[in-house]
C-alpha cells in the first residue's frame, strides 16, 4: 500500500510540476485573462498524464485503478491551484484560479485523469495479449 502512494504522490506532483512549468513560460508571452482560459487545457493534458502514470507504474497490483486515476488528477489540480495562486499573489498581486474556475478545472481534472487511468490500463493489457 505504501508502494502505491508513493507512485500516486510521484504521479501528482509530476502533473503538477508540468502545469507549473507551462504556466511559467506563457506568463511570459501571454496576459493572465488568455492564461486562465487555456489553463482547462493545460490542466486537461497534465491530469490525463498523470492518471495514465499512476496506472503504468503501479502494473496490475493496483486495486481500483480508476478510482486512484481520478483522484490523482483532483489532487493534481488541488496542488496546481495552491501552488499557482501563491506564486501568482507574490508575483502579481492577484489570484490566477478563484473558485468558479477551480470548479471548471477540478471536473477537468478528473475526468482527463480517469480517462488516462483506462487509457494506461488499455494499452498494458494490449501489450500482454501478444
Amino acid at each position: 500500500m505504501l508502494k502505491h502512494l508513493y507512485q500516486a504522490g510521484l504521479a501528482v506532483l509530476g502533473g503538477a510540476c508540468g502545469n507549473g512549468i507551462v504556466v511559467f513560460f506563457l506568463s511570459g508571452i501571454m496576459t493572465t485573462q488568455t492564461i486562465v482560459f487555456i489553463l482547462p487545457l493545460i490542466a486537461a493534458f497534465n491530469t490525463a498524464m498523470s492518471g495514465y502514470m499512476l496506472v503504468e507504474k503501479s502494473k496490475p497490483s493496483l486495486p481500483y485503478k480508476h478510482f486512484w486515476a481520478v483522484m490523482a488528477g483532483v489532487a493534481n489540480v488541488a496542488v496546481t491551484t495552491i501552488f499557482l495562486n501563491l506564486l501568482f499573489l507574490n508575483v502579481a498581486g492577484t489570484y490566477l484560479i478563484y473558485w468558479r474556475n477551480l470548479i471548471l478545472l477540478l471536473a477537468v481534472g478528473a475526468i482527463c485523469a480517469g480517462l488516462g487511468g483506462l487509457l494506461a490500463e488499455k494499452y498494458r493489457r494490449l501489450n500482454s495479449s501478444k
